[in-house]
């Protein structure tokens, strides 16, 4: 009979973390036989005694939140919609089995894996950019095909600005003690790639992209006004990098045109039904998922039934673009509240609460970050109702739980 050791088992499951951050930021989808194979190893742990499974507080409210969508299906009338979305759900159900019965070797691979999305948030990006420069230079295409999804063409803008945005982050913090260093070829690698990472967040064209970017920035200008004993200094690299995002959207037409139409709409005091802007549309579908969740049962449409909610709404309501599109929510909170009521919303409200108050009190960059980033991300987007928001959400936030679990802290504060 085969028996993997303990040692084995583990180098196995951190090869294909490995490989899961690092192919996640290029094609969230592809990694579905590699967390098969990390879920399988897990589970042969827990059967063999290699691993104590711990019951975290994130562990067990991602739990809760599977056990709703469950019961939801009970009551559903869309059962197809209904099962579809289950069927989605089992990228988070096999992340929470895999980390049951998973453990880092070493703290450091933890920084390895991290080190990993990264390095795939960079291919990623190459990848956008080598796509539209060939569209551009040889075909001979116009240039706004190095602009929103025409660049961002492995996923949606607004999750590809988020898997972006998150590698800033990581970089930043794991280089951060090359700033005592700045003239070593570490540290110029280090902005090179950061300034690599923020072009594609730019070129993403996505306004909820930019505002991470902007909350990116400001938590960087931050922690460098703290390190640097000459403060104009850090004011003079923070102001210019500001400064040269600013000027981009200037002078280039098609990024300039989305915020001048994102400005206009907030502007106007009533949005036509027929609006298709999308900030205007956005206003449109937060006035019908209110309008929905304030009168329906306290438990919800059903797992399956939140989009016919909404479309019958639409219709309704002579929202005619929203309702040949079948929008959905295009907010977490909303989504989750009509799909599956107030025990989803309050779930799900437990979660980032966790999150969030479980990064400031560890001081852990990384985690504090990926919690607002993924919550800015969640206002505006139904997030685990996409598999690259699915994907990203059980990734970070179950890995992150492990810290409940594992007494070791890592060096870089992360």
């Amino acid at each position: 009979m085969f028996v993997l050791s303990k040692y084995n088992a583990a180098r196995w499951q951190n090869y294909l973390l490995a490989s899961i951050a690092f192919l996640m930021p290029i094609w969230p989808r592809i990694i579905g036989g590699l967390l098969f194979l990390f879920s399988v190893l897990s589970i042969y742990n827990l059967f063999m005694g290699n691993v104590k499974p711990k019951l975290n507080l994130a562990t067990l409210l991602v739990f809760v939140f599977l056990l709703l969508e469950v019961i939801g299906i009970l009551y559903t009338e869309n059962l197809d919609r209904g099962f579809f979305d289950l069927q989605l759900k089992l990228t988070l159900l096999a992340f929470t089995v895999a980390f049951l019965g998973f453990e880092f070797n070493e703290a450091l691979d933890k920084e390895s894996t991290l080190k990993f999305f990264v390095l795939g948030a960079v291919v990623a990006a190459s990848i956008c950019l080598f796509q539209s420069a060939f569209k551009v230079i040889y075909l001979g295409s116009a240039y706004y095909h190095f602009l929103t999804s025409r660049y961002s063409v492995l996923m949606h803008q607004t999750y590809f600005a988020l898997y972006l945005n998150m590698a800033i982050l990581i970089k930043v913090v794991q280089s951060w003690h090359l700033l005592n260093d700045r003239h070593s070829e570490g540290f110029k690698k280090s902005l090179l790639t950061l300034a690599f990472l923020t072009l594609g967040v730019v070129l993403a064209g996505s306004k909820t992209g930019f505002i991470m970017l902007i909350l990116n920035l400001t938590g960087i200008f931050i922690a460098l006004i703290k390190s640097f004993e000459r403060k104009w200094i850090a004011i003079l690299i923070s102001t210019s990098s500001m400064l040269l995002i600013v000027l981009m959207f200037a002078f280039i037409p098609y990024l300039n045109e989305r915020i001048t139409n994102m400005l206009g709409a907030f502007e106007k005091e009533k949005i036509s039904a027929e609006a298709t802007e999308s900030t205007a549309v956005r206003t449109l579908i937060y006035k019908s998922s209110k309008d929905i969740v304030m009168h329906q049962p306290w438990y919800g449409q059903g797992t399956g039934d939140f989009q016919d909610r909404l479309d019958e709404y639409y219709h309704e309501n002579g929202y005619i673009h929203l309702y040949e599109q079948h929008l959905n929510a295009h907010n977490l909170f909303y989504q989750v509240w009509i799909a599956l009521g107030i025990p989803g919303l309050l779930t799900l409200i437990s979660i980032f609460i966790l999150l969030i108050v479980k990064s400031i009190s560890t001081r852990k960059y990384i985690y504090l970050g990926f919690s607002l980033l993924f919550l800015i991300v969640a206002l505006t987007e139904s997030a685990l109702y996409v598999q690259a928001g699915l994907t990203f959400f059980a990734f970070y936030t179950l890995m992150f739980a492990k810290d409940d679990d594992y007494p070791i802290r890592l060096t870089s504060h992360y």
